[in-house]
């Protein structure tokens, strides 16, 4: 895969998402957080093109969607220690 196609997929995400999912500014040349309201999970992405990385937080507990502002700072500091 491309590597403009693996930053298409991860913004993609974002844009189907619904209106709980969003672009994340700022992690990798793009990322993403996505939550799963039936089963309430979140799921913060990003995609690292100079490292050849993609990486995934999943968080599975309780309102996820309550815990966005920590799973993506989660990614954040996973991406920068990359």
């Amino acid at each position: 895969m491309s590597p403009e196609l693996i930053e298409e997929g991860v913004l993609a995400k974002a844009k189907a998402g619904g209106a709980e999912a969003s672009t994340i500014p700022g992690v990798g040349d793009a990322a993403a957080f996505t939550f799963e309201a039936r089963s309430s999970n979140a799921t913060a992405e990003a995609y690292f093109e100079a490292k050849g990385m993609h990486l995934a937080v999943a968080f599975h507990e309780g309102d996820a969607l309550a815990k966005k502002d920590k799973v993506v700072a989660l990614l954040k500091e996973a991406g920068g220690r990359l």
